[in-house]
């Protein structure tokens, strides 16, 4: 979801780019590690599992096409993660360091 590529400076760029699209002050900082837990349950229940409708199968012979948006829905929401688990770390440390 977030690139394959393994040269620092292809991390750096798609790192800049979520940091962009995903600005601290359109995000929660919660810094409670429940309320970390129960907000990716509900996105897992609702963006992953699609409320229910996503049905799987441990044949992938058997296993249903995902929806045509799946992947572009799942990158945006896992950058989003990655943007907000940073701006957590960051106050987390800054309370560390205080």
């Amino acid at each position: 979801m977030l690139g394959r590529s393994t040269k620092v400076i292809n991390v750096l760029n798609e790192a800049k780019l979520i940091k962009k699209t995903h600005e601290k002050n359109n995000l929660s900082t919660e810094l409670d590690p429940v309320s970390w837990s129960k907000e990716s349950f509900k996105l897992a229940r609702e963006m992953v599992y699609l409320n229910g409708e996503l049905k799987g199968s441990a044949d992938k012979e058997n296993a249903l096409p995902v929806p045509e948006n799946y992947g572009k829905e799942s990158k945006k929401v896992g950058e989003q993660q990655v943007a907000l688990a940073g701006y957590r770390l960051a106050e987390l440390m800054k309370i560390t360091n205080s």
